[in-house]
């Protein structure tokens, strides 16, 4: 195929953060087989603000925002064996990098996924089920 779309929901309760977004992905050639694609979307952070300390100063930061996002990168999305994606993102002017992989169950729409982000200063990573249609 020649389109992805995305959603997903995190919480961060050590920070007391949610993260909701959704994203369509554009594919130059196919998903099915690989390719490089060009991504938007949309991500709502929701939560109480924090102080983010660095080593001139503090900041207080309000957690509760909506900003959108861009992205680029590989992926083969093709739903049999293994999937995988890496993407840069870009968001609010600060970028990160991003891997993800998906495997199915099988005689299922099911699968597990495992995904690791990163701005270089700090790390997410994420683990979960997914359902294809």
């Amino acid at each position: 195929g020649k389109y992805a779309i995305g959603f997903s929901h995190s919480e961060a309760t050590k920070s007391d953060i949610g993260v909701t977004s959704g994203g369509l992905r554009f594919a130059l050639e196919s998903f099915d087989s690989g390719t490089v694609f060009l991504g938007l979307g949309i991500a709502d952070i929701s939560g109480s603000s924090a102080t983010v300390s660095t080593n001139l100063y503090d900041i207080e930061v309000d957690s509760s925002d909506t900003s959108g996002y861009a992205e680029i990168g590989y992926a083969k999305l093709s739903g049999e064996g293994l999937d995988y994606s890496f993407s840069l993102v870009t968001m609010d002017g600060e970028m990160s990098v991003g891997a993800s992989m998906r495997q199915p169950i099988e005689g299922s729409d099911w699968g597990w996924q495992l995904g690791m982000a990163t701005d270089g200063d700090e790390a997410l990573v994420s683990a979960g089920v997914s359902l294809t249609f």
